[in-house]
């Protein structure tokens, strides 16, 4: 499995789900199931652990590049 992890800055969790929701308006979520021929292909998912998995170093880079902290963290798995 592959995952991708997306920094969002100005937003929130509630207005990423309900964007998800519209896309995959059958399924409770999280996590949403994006599927190909039935089968399911990608995971979309809240990523929880960027303060417990990554360092100061790598979180005062983070900052830096966006100019300040992620708001939320978004995860896609490919399966």
């Amino acid at each position: 499995m592959r995952s991708v992890i997306v920094h969002l800055i100005e937003t929130t969790e509630a207005e990423v789900s309900a964007f998800l929701e519209t896309q995959y308006p059958t399924q409770a979520g999280p996590p949403w199931v994006a599927l190909s021929n039935n089968d399911p292909c990608l995971y979309f998912n809240f990523y929880t652990y960027l303060l417990e998995e990554a360092g100061p170093d790598k979180l005062s880079e983070l900052e830096r590049r966006l100019g300040l902290m992620p708001s939320i963290r978004a995860q896609s798995d490919k399966v």
